[in-house]
């Protein structure tokens, strides 16, 4: 394999898939795992059966591994915990094991959560322990691991992010000429957004630049609410539509990051926030099928 071989895993998700076309466009071997199709740059696998992870890992020999796969929904997490701790906990002890056994060399970005702050619901625990299982790798076995806390990604692509949910919403109001409303559970709710697009070069700064064990924050450090979301979205249409605020007691925040490590190593965001809704607007309205009743 080349010298500048990059493993992606969960190459076919939301953020696997611009950090493949990023990394091609800055000139590396780009190989993806996937569980399903399969090409000549992309693995077919299971990232749960550790014996075929291992094979793989021992095939290419990359240089460097991005490790975006697993299961990120919260709400799926409280239906189904078992498999949001295997997806995240046993698929990451795999990966991890693979290269400890077979290509020690490899510079590894293990993507955690901001959540995993949070062990108040089983995907916060999950990526919890995902973390710390990086670092104790890295303490017991001097493995060249860095641990990536993005906080929510926006941008362009199929995503179960509330941006991308209000997008496609809008996206079926305009295409349906109908009068629809974007609900918010909770006006105080407020997030820190970065364009997917930026965090992908933060990952390529922190396979570069990392430190060996550390833990690095990917985000703007700025909180804005949904409802602030909302606004954007109203002066990106030409469609009017409601905005209903509900008052349901939900997680309202989370703690705002600090991006200063990182920003230390070179990095800064390149997306404003209006063109990333903008971008992920377009792009709902270029590829969403509207079916069912959207005026909710």
């Amino acid at each position: 394999m080349k010298t500048n071989t990059i493993l992606i895993t969960g190459g076919d998700g939301f953020t696997g898939q611009h950090a493949s076309k990023y990394f091609k466009s800055q000139g590396y071997n780009v190989i993806t795992t996937t569980k399903k199709n399969k090409n000549k740059d992309t693995f077919k696998i299971n990232l749960n059966e550790r014996e075929k992870v291992s094979d793989m890992i021992e095939k290419l020999k990359p240089q460097y591994i991005l490790h975006l796969a697993g299961q990120n929904d919260v709400q799926k997490s409280w239906s189904d915990p078992l498999e949001t701790l295997e997806a995240n906990v046993v698929g990451t002890m795999n990966i991890i094991e693979a290269v400890r056994k077979v290509n020690p060399q490899a510079k590894m970005v293990i993507v955690g959560s901001i959540l995993e702050n949070y062990s108040s619901h089983p995907y916060g625990l999950s990526k919890a322990l995902q973390a710390l299982i990086a670092a104790k790798w890295v303490d017991f076995y001097n493995l060249n691991i860095t641990i990536a806390k993005p906080v929510n990604l926006i941008g362009p692509g199929f995503s179960n992010g509330v941006c991308a949910m209000f997008a496609k919403k809008i996206a079926c109001l305009e295409a349906k000429n109908k009068t629809g409303k974007l609900i918010i559970l909770n006006q105080k709710i407020k997030r820190d957004f970065l364009d997917v697009r930026d965090a992908i070069r933060s990952y390529e700064t922190l396979l570069l630049k990392g430190e060996r064990g550390e833990t690095y924050d990917i985000g703007t450090g700025r909180m804005v609410s949904i409802m602030d979301i909302a606004t954007i979205y109203k002066q990106l249409t030409d469609y009017s539509f409601e905005i209903e605020v509900k008052n349901e007691p939900v997680q309202l925040n989370v703690p705002e990051v600090n991006p200063n490590p990182l920003r230390s190593l070179g990095w800064h965001p390149l997306y404003a926030l209006h063109q990333s809704l903008s971008d992920c607007l377009n792009f709902y309205r270029k590829n969403t099928t509207c079916g069912g009743d959207e005026t909710g």
